[in-house]
């Protein structure tokens, strides 16, 4: 008698597992076709970014519901049918960080800022500038000195509407969008200098700039910082030139440019 229970029992089984099939398989294809701009002033793209992020949003509470990879061309994306705000950006940047991604409106690129030894290195030179601002009767407060950011190309897709796909082979749905650089770059030129030739190393602040960018919106945030920069002497020793990265200049503020030099002569000195 006990077998043949247990061969009914499997017929009983049998079919409630096929009438859930379908809705298990369900093929939802999507595709990114991303473009990257790579016509950025004052800066050459030598390579493309190796891996893009892919943010999905709902566009009402803003919380990260999803998130993929894909290549800088783009590439097969997985995730359900819904509507979404979308965000996306190149992964893995050495010096801009992303921050508060769990929300679209909080998702946010920065640099951090110099480490304790740099600022040690610079410990004159802040001392000077606070002199300087002390001098012109402005407030002395202490400064945030960040890096310089590298480009981060951000695309933003907004109340994307990914359908529902059943078919066997369906045809992809294609989220085509175009990615741009949230960070600008800009070049020094110092020139006519005497003495350049005793110059080894300079360093450079750079006031009033740009903290960070708030990506989701492509919104610059509301703080100043001081960008820490290097510079070089041409080999005539008559000029000092560099390129510096940033999120842009803070809407009025004052852009002061401090120079720490070291420089070497015959005895040494400083």
């Amino acid at each position: 008698a006990f077998l043949p229970a247990a061969s009914f029992m499997l017929l009983l089984l049998l079919p409630a597992s096929c009438e859930r099939r379908p809705l298990m398989e369900q093929s939802n294809n999507v595709y990114l076709d991303l473009e990257l701009d790579t016509d950025i002033i004052n800066y050459e793209v030598t390579g493309l970014p190796d891996v893009m992020k892919v943010n999905f949003y709902h566009p009402d509470t803003e919380e990260l519901l999803y998130e993929d990879f894909t290549e800088a061309d783009g590439g097969p994306l997985g995730v359900p049918p819904g509507t979404y705000d979308i965000v996306v950006y190149n992964f893995g940047t050495e010096s801009t960080i992303i921050r508060g991604e769990d929300t679209h409106s909080g998702a946010e690129a920065y640099s951090g800022e110099i480490s304790d030894f740099m600022k040690g290195q610079l410990t004159s030179l802040l001392s000077l500038r606070a002199a300087n601002y002390a001098s012109k009767g402005d407030e002395v407060h202490e400064e945030t000195i960040v890096n310089t950011p590298d480009h981060l190309w951000v695309a933003r897709e907004f109340s994307v509407t990914v359908p529902v796909q059943v078919t066997d082979d369906p045809e992809p749905y294609v989220i085509s969008t175009k990615a741009s650089t949230v960070v600008e770059t800009y070049t020094i030129d110092i020139r006519e200098i005497t003495g350049g030739q005793y110059i080894s190393t300079v360093s450079a602040l750079l006031s009033g700039m740009v903290e960070s960018n708030f990506i989701g919106h492509n919104i610059r945030s509301e703080n100043p910082v001081t960008l820490y920069i290097e510079l070089s002497v041409n080999e005539s020793g008559t000029s000092l030139s560099g390129k510096f990265n940033t999120f842009g200049k803070f809407p009025g503020a004052r852009s002061e440019l401090t120079l720490d030099l070291l420089v070497t002569d015959t005895g040494g000195g400083e």
